[in-house]
């Protein structure tokens, strides 16, 4: 599966257009005005949300409460600031989020890894694009909350028509694995 997110730079809030295999399935926006970020991302044709992201006042970690559609919700926290670890449970699941050297994520859940994202080096005006690369039958809700977490806590500068991101050159938990593929039509539990 591959899920495009890309970024409307240039308006008065953050707002995303998300693709899964080509086809525009969801949009994200950003509140207009808050002092602590608060993301939707709904379905394509729906008025209520699918995922809610609200962040919370952590000092120099990154903190969201997530609240899905149908009632489950999850906590998104710093496991490292140095390192890039996130994690994540989602479902009675364990989500494991690594930024790794250059501007790669991967998202390993219960231990075995399940998806990878890279983001542009260079945009212009259009803002932050990411391409997620995930097994079929993936949690692809809580991806794209994922990515959209990280994108808002890294890069929420709309000062320039130009993003450039040289990416991470510090310290990782994990190393990215450039042998891994997607499973195709897996059917996860």
């Amino acid at each position: 599966m591959v899920i495009d997110i890309n970024q409307q730079k240039l308006s008065v809030r953050d707002k995303y257009r998300i693709f899964l295999n080509q086809q525009e399935a969801y949009y994200a926006t950003s509140a207009v005005v808050s002092w602590l970020a608060k993301l939707e991302v709904y379905k394509v044709g729906n008025d209520l949300p699918s995922v809610v992201m609200q962040q919370q006042w952590a000092w120099f970690n990154t903190e969201y409460h997530l609240a899905f559609d149908g009632g489950s919700e999850a906590r998104f926290t710093t496991a490292s600031v140095w390192k890039r670890h996130f994690q994540c449970y989602v479902g009675g699941s364990a989500y494991d989020i690594y930024g790794q050297k250059g501007r790669k994520v991967s998202v390993y859940k219960d231990g075995r890894q399940i998806a990878w994202w890279d983001k542009q080096s260079v945009s212009w005006f259009n803002g932050d694009n990411h391409q997620i690369i995930a097994d079929d039958g993936t949690d692809y809700e809580a991806l794209i909350a994922f990515c959209l977490i990280l994108d808002k806590a890294q890069s929420n500068d709309k000062s320039s028509g130009i993003t450039i991101n040289l990416g991470h050159f510090g310290p990782e938990a994990k190393a990215f694995d450039p042998t891994w593929q997607p499973k195709q039509n897996w059917k996860g539990t």
